[in-house]
């Protein structure tokens, strides 16, 4: 059994809104394009959430000075606005997350803007010993601690077991009070299919 790696899932899966997992990817938009599928248009592969009140868009010419929030519409209301109508292509103004977990952006580009995203990653597991987990260096005693505590329960050591789950509660307590919990990007608001 890969403790570590049951550790490590383990870490990742107490919270829903750790800061740490919270990604950023800027993007460029395609010309006449309004639903883009993250993985192929975008090469994010580990999108678990996007905040989708929080999508910027900016004329690449101009810079970031023209950045804009795009506004947020429900499916329906995106669709029956962007989808089921011919529209010249425009700057775009508004974004939804698409039943099949697309990003709907309308009106189609008229220009290649820069779109800037936030997303939660998925869990990870380890690819190799050689992986470095995402959370922070000075939590990763927590994961150590998390290994050890599951090896000594399956020795059916109880005195080392309970040294290990005092450690374990003691760096989850660390890791929790730290001052950045709260303080990224906030919760999720958009979820893919």
């Amino acid at each position: 059994m890969d403790w570590v790696t049951t550790s490590w899932r383990w870490v990742q899966a107490l919270r829903q809104d750790w800061w740490w997992k919270w990604v950023e990817s800027t993007e460029t938009l395609t010309i006449g394009q309004s639903q883009y599928n993250l993985s192929a248009d975008f090469h994010i592969t580990d999108a678990r959430y996007v905040k989708i009140d929080d999508v910027v868009i900016w004329d690449s010419e101009v810079g970031e000075s023209d950045q804009v929030t795009l506004g947020v519409q429900e499916v329906a209301d995106w669709r029956r606005k962007w989808d089921f109508q011919s529209h010249d292509n425009q700057r775009p103004t508004e974004v939804a997350i698409l039943e099949d977990g697309k990003l709907g952006i309308g009106g189609k580009a008229d220009k290649a803007y820069s779109l800037r995203l936030r997303y939660y990653q998925q869990n990870a597991d380890f690819a190799s010993n050689t992986d470095i987990p995402g959370i922070p260096e000075e939590y990763h005693e927590l994961i150590v601690y998390r290994a050890l505590q599951l090896w000594a329960g399956s020795e059916q050591n109880q005195i080392k077991f309970r040294h290990y789950e005092i450690e374990v509660q003691n760096w989850q307590k660390l890791l929790e009070a730290d001052p950045r919990i709260g303080t990224g990007f906030g919760n999720a608001s958009g979820t893919l299919g």
